[in-house]
């Protein structure tokens, strides 16, 4: 068992026993909270004590070499409100080491981590440290492979973190419904298409790979969606694609329509 990197939860046990309340989202288990309100303390404390210790053992098994995926790994306790904050805290202590084997190591968790996340928020605090860690290791002496992957990787916390915050999910009035798109010829004659399923879109080119999108954005005007492996945002607008690699300038890629709302 490594070291716990984690501050002490007595503090958030005093908070939850005077009265901070968490929402869990079922009303049955509020109706419970309501009515034995130091029980249900006690329970979320718990709970957090798991938590802490399941990103621990995980911690210790991808410095032993397995790979962080599946429901087992990033699902239990998903819905406490700490959750986002002890996994990023934790795979930031990793970055943070003074070995530069056990920096990779945090990267490449991250990489699992960003891969896992579904619609989970994270906080933004932690977030901004886990994307300056990131950063500091991108900017070290590694391979250019290794440096790019760590861009990607910080660039895609930040739209995650923006893109799961409950405040932005909810689409504006009159956002585009579309679940499909179609360029019937790109600018090098390829048949592109875009399917929606669930938080992603799938970009299928004739003769190319399939690539994987996160849907970070819908308005009235476009469907907005990032590549979290190859660090590209793509605007699905009624006529036309466009892509942009910076969030700033936006290149045109070919006319195309929406098929299926």
């Amino acid at each position: 068992m490594t070291k716990r990197i984690w501050t002490s939860t007595s503090s958030l046990a005093l908070g939850l026993l005077v009265g901070i309340s968490i929402h869990v989202g079922i009303t049955a288990e509020r109706a419970w909270a309501d009515d034995f309100p130091n029980q249900y303390a006690e329970n979320v404390v718990d709970e957090e004590e798991q938590l802490i210790n399941h990103i621990e053992q995980q911690l210790v098994q991808l410095q032993n070499g397995k790979r962080l995926t599946g429901d087992q790994t990033f699902r239990p306790h998903e819905k406490h409100p700490a959750w986002g904050r002890y996994w990023l805290e934790g795979l930031t202590s990793l970055v943070t080491s003074n070995d530069v084997e056990t920096q990779k190591l945090g990267v490449r968790g991250f990489r699992q981590f960003v891969d896992n996340m579904q619609d989970n928020p994270i906080p933004p605090a932690e977030t901004k440290i886990a994307v300056d860690a990131i950063k500091k290791f991108a900017g070290g002496d590694h391979p250019n492979s290794l440096k790019f992957e760590a861009n990607t990787l910080a660039q895609g916390l930040g739209v995650l973190q923006v893109a799961n915050d409950p405040k932005t999910k909810a689409r504006p009035p009159g956002s585009l419904p579309f679940e499909q798109f179609v360029i019937e010829n790109d600018q090098r004659g390829r048949r592109r298409e875009f399917n929606h399923t669930g938080l992603d879109w799938t970009q299928r080119i004739t003769g190319d790979n399939i690539y994987r999108f996160r849907e970070t954005r819908r308005t009235p005007q476009y469907i907005e969606m990032y590549d979290l492996t190859r660090g590209i945002w793509m605007r699905l607008e009624p006529d036309q694609a466009k892509r942009s690699f910076d969030y700033e300038e936006w290149e045109f890629i070919a006319k195309g329509e929406f098929t299926r709302g």
